[in-house]
């Protein structure tokens, strides 16, 4: 990452939070200029919202100035207009023009995660590995950084392949110019998904299952199929966040904004991480 071109990149979740929302017109007036009975900033809503984001409290037990009936009319009204999806485009755009992006080869790793359901009503399966019990599933297509590129929910007793056609094709368009190689479990072998990226000649690591025909002429690095342990650690990771880690939304659509905005925390995280690292490099080299 070169230094100067990362400087001028903004991943602060709240402040770049704060322009989209201004940004709108609806909230622009409401937050522009403070009404007589208004008491509070949009500022201290977006506090209370992350904290009920890393704690999972119900909107009626917050421990705020703030009464739960305005936060959950504040945060109604964020998802309708789709504010958190917004950031999260913002931060995804700009990590991809500023970072590894720059490279002509990019490993994507491809897994997906049980979503427990506590109150949700749509977007549920029963699934075997969960005690037969009513779930959703998150899929996640990322880079080796660790940084979500391509985010999809589902029932939890769908297979993974019936999304890995959708993360490829978006894959494709977000990184046109990049030779992709796409790196998954057993739970993606199968001859369907080898034979469409085969046609799109995109290299890939999906170790084949023991009873497959080409499980003995299928070769792969092994040592590159370690990397898979990255895509796990972005799921521990947002799974820290207990709105993420369990689904206590009736709807899938307030579920998905609260994904979005701890998929921006986590982005936040990777980006000054990586920052981190490429300025102790250069002091190691003076």
């Amino acid at each position: 990452m070169s230094g100067d071109k990362n400087n001028k990149v903004n991943f602060d979740v709240k402040s770049n939070l704060i322009k989209i929302i201004m940004s709108i017109p609806l909230f622009a007036k409401s937050f522009a200029t403070k009404h007589p009975n208004s008491k509070f900033t949009l500022s201290q809503i977006l506090d209370d919202i992350i904290y009920v984001l890393q704690t999972g409290i119900p909107w009626r037990k917050v421990r705020s100035k703030i009464s739960h009936q305005t936060l959950w009319f504040h945060f109604n009204r964020f998802v309708k207009n789709n504010v958190f999806l917004k950031l999260y485009n913002l931060f995804r755009r700009q990590y991809i023009t500023s970072s590894i992006m720059v490279e002509e080869q990019a490993t994507l790793l491809i897994d997906s995660s049980i979503i427990y359901n506590k109150f949700g009503i749509n977007k549920l399966g029963r699934n075997k590995f969960y005690k037969n019990k009513k779930c959703t599933k998150l899929s996640l297509l990322t880079d080796v950084n660790g940084i979500p590129l391509s985010i999809f929910l589902f029932k939890g007793n769908y297979h993974d392949n019936h999304v890995f056609q959708k993360h490829i094709k978006e894959a494709l368009v977000l990184l046109p110019k990049n030779k992709l190689t796409i790196l998954g479990d057993k739970g993606y072998s199968s001859y369907q998904n080898y034979q469409f990226l085969d046609s799109l000649k995109i290299a890939h690591i999906i170790p084949p299952r023991k009873k497959t025909k080409i499980y003995d002429t299928y070769k792969y690095i092994k040592t590159e199929y370690v990397k898979r342990i990255k895509i796990e650690n972005v799921f521990a990771h947002l799974k820290l966040m207990r709105r993420i880690e369990s689904r206590y939304d009736k709807f899938l659509s307030s579920y998905k904004q609260f994904l979005y905005l701890g998929i921006c925390f986590l982005i936040n995280q990777t980006v000054v991480r990586i920052q981190v690292r490429s300025n102790q490099g250069k002091y190691s080299d003076l």
